[in-house]
């Protein structure tokens, strides 16, 4: 038996993803996590970035499922909104991939493409 999610699921899952995306590039950025100067300092740094991981983790996996759902989409008015904050948005989507490829050369991984 399939189970069918309704649109309101999927809308609120690609809202939740977004929110989670936030999340994550405030706790990526390294100008944010303690410095390196005691045990405690290290200890809280550390667990800054897991959390950046597993955060990332997260929204990975829901857009993973809001594709096979039938991908996420957006509603005219949300694109022509959005138009106007494109250079923005490609200034933010290239500082995230920045500081996401730092976090993976920091972690000794490669990214996948």
């Amino acid at each position: 038996m399939l189970i069918r999610p309704t649109e309101e699921q999927i809308a609120k899952l690609q809202t939740l993803c977004i929110k989670l995306a936030d999340i994550f590039l405030d706790e990526a950025d390294p100008d944010k996590w303690p410095s390196l100067t005691s045990n405690e300092d290290r200890g809280n740094r550390y667990w800054m970035k897991k959390n950046a991981g597993k955060t990332l983790a997260m929204v990975s996996q829901m857009i993973t499922i809001g594709n096979r759902l039938g991908g996420f989409s957006c509603d005219d008015a949300a694109l022509a909104a959005d138009a106007e904050n494109d250079d923005q948005m490609k200034n933010l989507i290239r500082d995230a991939e920045i500081r996401a490829a730092k976090y993976l050369a920091q972690h000794g991984k490669q990214p996948t493409h």
